[in-house]
């Protein structure tokens, strides 16, 4: 093997691969040399983003609690309590502003207390307000139960992804972070499927049994190694990267990553201080843009619409409707988890926004010719299957990619040092904003008609479509740091690839032509 060194960034992993490499591109040996190297065993960390992604679903079965409800549980069926229209809307209202209070200081406590204490707490709000919702004789009960829940769902929601992206390893992060969404969508699958199917009481109890599993299931997974490295407990954060990348993988190189990103916070006095980092402001920005994307391209609004035509198909019931379009979310959601690392998230987020687009775009063309009575209702008739298939393109081109990337991609491009905090304004945002787009689209459509809403939504997600191509990075197989400096506008690769001379799976590190090395243990 001696005559087939060559030089360190040649290196593969597997020397006899060497002859039929040559020709390929620095770049590309360098990133597949990096993906082998940088993941050590993988089976801990899916096993800790599956148990962390139960919090997700108990984020979605609070968020579609009431939508697949059949009437009966407004007239008394829960504690004899009578609900208006006005009273439904509020308590649809209470769990967005639940949500909204609770994820700044989510924020603040991912910090202070660490991620996984946060998510342990984060599950007291279900409890209480699931509790005050089986039992409380008044309507105010209800309004505070879906507070809570609302709080508890923002704690999970800035956490989850937050906790999943820093313990993976950047080769499967794309796998990990887009899981985060099929769990909350299994969440709100579950709420349409027993809210129609069980009695209330025993909904609610089926509910709060979510949890309670993800409390059972959480306890035993390790800490996030980089609150650790914050706290400066390395040894501890060793300990935690050990347990999740096995024993044979160099710690040391992401340890050493980790303190770069988090040494960037010593210089600041104060927390505004970081704005005027113009990279902070452009990674902002993107963070921003994409969750104002994703609420203005009529997300939330799309769930309205679901019951509406489903409903005006003959040959669905509508419950059962609610219920199946939630398989097909689910299942267009399980695509990401399967390729994000491979096509990259710029690629998916276009995919995504493109789908969006053009099924608003039909959408609107089908309310014009209903609402405008451009066509007979005979003609109308002979196409209702359009706003269906144009609807569940919708739907399936959302969970493809701006669903998922959307809770991830802020916690990709942000470095340790401003992460928790950040990510946390992002979903408060993303609370307010599906608040707001939820109103302005109400006014549209009783101002303009809907084919309006959705011509306005189909333009929204062609913007976002071209910012997927010429304005967002791709964070694919790159730690934050690396994407961060990216957007700095400076080179990183040689001031951790000094530090990170590894010493491959079985084969000694001479062999491999690098010189010895030795890490801290």
């Amino acid at each position: 093997m001696e005559h087939q060194r060559e030089p360190e960034h040649r290196q593969e992993h597997h020397h006899h691969h060497h002859h039929h490499r040559h020709h390929e591109s620095y770049q590309h040996t360098h990133t597949f040399k990096r993906q082998l190297r940088d993941t050590g065993t993988v089976g801990p960390v899916y096993a800790a983003s599956m148990a962390v992604c139960v919090g997700a679903t108990a984020s979605g079965t609070a968020l579609s609690w009431t939508s697949n409800l059949t009437s009966d549980w407004r007239t008394g069926d829960l504690n004899d309590i009578i609900i208006d229209k006005d009273q439904m809307k509020w308590i649809s209202q209470f769990q967005s502003l639940g949500g909204m209070v609770s994820c700044i200081p989510t924020g603040l406590l991912n910090d202070y207390i660490g991620r996984k204490p946060t998510l342990m707490v984060a599950t007291i709000p279900f409890y209480i307000g699931w509790a005050s919702m089986v039992y409380g004789q008044h309507i105010t009960f209800l309004y505070i139960g879906r507070f809570f829940c609302g709080v508890g769902s923002g704690m999970f929601n800035v956490t989850c992804p937050l906790y999943v992206a820093e313990i993976s390893p950047v080769a499967v992060r794309g796998r990990t972070t887009t899981s985060f969404f099929v769990f909350y969508g299994f969440g709100m699958l579950y709420a349409n499927f027993f809210g129609y199917v069980l009695p209330i009481k025993l909904f609610i109890f089926a509910c709060a049994a979510i949890p309670f599993m993800f409390n059972s299931m959480f306890f035993f997974q390790p800490k996030s190694p980089v609150h650790n490295i914050q706290m400066g407990k390395i040894q501890e954060s060793q300990e935690v990267l050990r347990k999740l990348r096995g024993s044979r993988y160099d710690l040391w190189p992401e340890i050493r990553t980790i303190q770069l990103e988090l040494s960037r916070g010593y210089y600041r006095n104060h927390f505004w201080d970081m704005f005027k980092e113009k990279a902070v402001r452009k990674a902002c920005y993107m963070g921003l843009s994409l969750v104002a994307l994703k609420q203005l391209s009529g997300v939330t609004r799309s769930h309205f619409y679901t019951k509406e035509i489903v409903s005006g198909v003959e040959w669905i019931d509508k419950y059962w409707g609610a219920c199946i379009t939630g398989v097909a979310q689910l299942l267009f959601a399980l695509i990401p988890v399967l390729v994000c690392d491979k096509v990259g998230r710029k690629f998916l987020l276009f995919v995504s926004f493109s789908t969006m687009a053009l099924s608003a775009a039909a959408l609107g063309v089908y309310y014009t010719l209903k609402e405008r009575e451009v066509i007979t209702k005979e003609q109308l008739a002979t196409i209702s299957w359009a706003p269906v298939v144009a609807l569940a393109l919708y739907l399936g081109g959302y969970s493809v990619g701006v669903a998922s990337i959307s809770y991830s991609y802020p916690v990709e491009i942000l470095p340790a040092d401003i992460r928790a905090r950040l990510n946390s304004g992002f979903v408060a945002f993303n609370y307010f904003n599906a608040f707001f787009c939820t109103t302005f689209y109400k006014v549209v459509q009783a101002r303009f008609g809907n084919d309006t809403v959705f011509y306005i939504c189909g333009l929204w997600a062609s913007l976002g479509a071209l910012l997927s191509v010429f304005w967002y990075p791709e964070t694919k197989n790159k730690t934050s740091y690396e994407v961060f400096a990216q957007m700095e506008g400076r080179d990183v690769s040689h001031d951790i690839k000094s530090k990170r001379k590894i010493v491959m799976h079985n084969v000694p590190a001479e062999e491999k032509g690098y010189e010895k090395e030795t890490f801290p243990n």
